[in-house]
């Protein structure tokens, strides 16, 4: 496991050694519109990809399992004000959203569980599968916040293809389950690498 740090340094997460930064070669995607008055993200039909970031302020990136390259996760800053609702309001909005945007989505679970820090802080996660036209997926998304003094929403969204979720299930477990807060500032560093 790889000891990664996310969102400039707010989290850290122990990332298996075969998944690598996904920096070129993304899948042709057909980017994400917002209807008016709806600030969430969409979740593209044939992958899952969130396909855009909400401003230039936020960060995204994606990381690619070297055993099977269509296993990933994308990490995503929204730039949503934490405390706007409570965790089960916005995983439930995430529920909806996928339900709507996703073919054939089905929900295995919504569960909640304290984060790694000294706040009481709490992780939402919805472990679900889709179908696209030409494959099945499993997917896993987390949501939580970032930040100390003022704190902003971020989503890690973890997804496979069937064929691939009997390994991919458990090193997304291991991910949610090493998911940590920390207290460095949003300036103080990029907002990814990776430590051995």
């Amino acid at each position: 496991m790889m000891k990664t740090t996310l969102f400039h340094d707010r989290i850290t997460i122990d990332l298996p050694e075969n998944y690598s930064v996904w920096d070129q070669d993304l899948p042709p995607l057909p980017g994400v519109t917002r209807s008016p008055g709806n600030d969430n993200l969409e979740p593209d039909q044939k992958s899952g990809v969130f396909s855009d970031t909400p401003d230039e302020s936020s960060s995204s990136v994606f990381y690619r399992s070297g055993r099977c390259p269509e296993t990933f996760l994308h990490c995503l800053e929204t730039g949503k004000e934490w405390g706007k609702a409570e965790l089960s309001e916005r995983l439930n909005s995430y529920h909806i959203l996928f339900t709507r945007s996703l073919p054939l989505f089905k929900d295995y679970d919504l569960a909640f569980r304290p984060l790694k820090d000294d706040m009481g802080s709490a992780l939402g996660q919805m472990r679900y599968s889709f179908a696209s036209p030409d494959k099945e997926w499993y997917g896993v998304l987390l949501v939580f916040p970032i930040g100390v003094a003022s704190q902003k929403e971020a989503l890690i969204n973890m997804v496979c293809p069937i064929p691939d979720s009997r390994n991919a299930m458990f090193e997304f477990a291991s991910i949610a389950d090493s998911l940590t807060l920390t207290s460095a500032s949003p300036e103080a560093s990029p907002s990814h690498q990776s430590n051995p």
